[in-house]
Formats: structure tokens, sequence, C-alpha cells
């Protein structure tokens, strides 16, 4: 793998779009499709900001060491069919690579209730990473992951659903599993689990400065008429007083980027081109 498929697979496990990393990430949605494609690379402050949101090292973005260890991945699947088709490629094309570079030589499946499944991945019966697999996925995820390392197949479905599997079912499988000398990384797991849920402390935004990024990754993708300018403001406001009382997971950035285009849009703003660096 190179920097540019390791930025992209690990944004398609962690279940995000290119806007919504680059919003996170504080890079033009643009750049950030240039570093995917291999146009550009990213340079060090946005490259540490990547591996941050990621859960990794800079330096496995950048050189594939050290290897990942501690995460828990929650690939989501566009409903629209062929993006949805586009994204299970993608994953199952990159997934080989990825787990051959970090070593990975051991795996556990187990179905879930909403026809998901779960996989652990490590290194000598040592389990420190977990992907939940939608339906959509899950079928095509086994098939390739067995193809590339053993695939211990625990048959009994879990009740519990991608939607629905929490941190305790990290440490309620890790304990059913103890006795056959398989060990889990359940804290590393589970505190990438929440981070994935947006129920962790580290992602929390501070209102203003989540409206205000918003705000900026937009407008640089339109020239707006001066008398505009006014109302744009006004329009800011407004948005900040809705997102001040919400909680973090409930806050949506693509969302949020949607309402400023349409109204920036409405005050007579046109899209430009952006130039990528």
């Amino acid at each position: 793998m190179d920097i540019h498929t390791r930025i992209k697979l690990l944004r398609l496990l962690c279940g995000m779009t290119q806007e919504e990393l680059a919003f996170r990430a504080e890079v033009p949605r643009p750049s950030l499709g240039n570093y995917e494609q291999g146009t550009y690379v990213p340079r060090d402050k946005s490259l540490e900001r990547l591996a941050a949101i990621f859960g990794v090292e800079p330096g496995y973005l950048r050189y594939g060491s050290p290897v990942v260890t501690s995460q828990t991945w929650l690939p989501a699947i566009p409903v629209n069919a062929r993006r949805k088709r586009e994204t299970i490629e993608d994953i199952l094309r990159l997934l080989p690579d990825f787990i051959a570079e970090n070593r990975f030589d051991c795996g556990i499946s187990r179905p879930l209730g909403d026809g998901g499944r779960l996989f652990f991945l490590g290194r000598n019966n040592d389990y420190t990473c977990l992907l939940l697999a939608v339906a959509d996925l899950a079928g095509s995820a086994l098939e390739k992951i067995k193809s590339i390392v053993p695939v211990e197949e625990l048959l009994e479905h879990a009740e519990i659903t991608v939607a629905t599997f929490s941190a305790r079912d990290i440490d309620l499988q890790a304990k059913h599993s103890g006795h056959k000398g398989w060990k889990f990384d359940v804290e590393g797991m589970c505190r990438s689990l929440e981070m994935r849920r947006g129920t962790g402390k580290e992602v929390k935004r501070e209102p203003l400065s989540f409206v205000l990024n918003a705000l900026l990754q937009v407008t640089r993708e339109y020239d707006l008429p001066l008398e505009a300018v006014s109302g744009l403001v006004a329009f800011s406001i407004q948005k900040y007083t809705e997102v001040v009382p919400l909680p973090t997971n409930r806050i949506s950035a693509t969302g949020l980027m949607r309402d400023i285009r349409t109204k920036i849009e409405s005050l007579g703003g046109t899209r430009r081109g952006i130039n990528n660096g």
C-alpha cells in the first residue's frame, strides 16, 4: 500500500465520506480527493490530523509502520446503488494489502442479528482490531478475509446488531472466548468504538469552531457578492445557536455544510474552482 490507498481505505473503514473527513481534518474536500488519487501528498500538519482521526500513527500513513492496533471500524455503505457498489469494491480491493501490511495472521468472525458480522483481527491469537460489517458487506468481507488469514467462525448468531453493538459486547465476546487462549485488547477496541460512535470525549468540538470551520470550507467553493455577506453572517449565527445544545453525535458536518451551500446559492453565490496544495 502507499499513503494514498491507506488514507482511502481507513476513511472507508471509519465510515466517513470525503466531505466528512475533509471537514474534520480541516482540509479542502478537493485536496482530500487528490490525496486519495495520489495527485498530492498531505503536508505534515494535515497528515497528523488525518492520523489522529483514524487512530493510527502518522508514520503508518506515510510508511506503513508502526502497524495499526487498538481499532474498531464501522464502514458505512451508501444507499445509492452505484456508490454502494463502488464502496464495497474499494474496501474489498484494498483490504488484502491492508491485512498483509499490518501482519494480521488470524481472525474470528460471528454473525449478528441483522445479517451483519463482526470480525476480530489479530496477530498470534492476540486480537487488537474489530471490524463491524453491515449485511451488504458481511458476506463478501468474510470470503475475502478467509482467503488471506485463517478465520475461526463462531456459528451462533448474536442478537445484537451492528447499530446496537457496544463496548460491553466486546468485553462479553472476550470473556466468552477466554478459555480458548485468545487475548483481546478490550480497552483499546472499546475506546475506538466510542470514538467511531461519536461518544468519546476527544471528538467533542466547541460549537463556534464547528460552525466557523464548516463556513470556511464551503465559502472556499464560491464567489460571493459583497452585499450577501451580512446575510451569511446572520445565517451562521442562527446555525451556531442551533448547534450549541446538541450532543456531539447529533451534529452532522455534512448536513451543516449542505445548509450553508444552499444559503450561499440563495444569496447569489456562484461555484468556482479551488486551488489545491
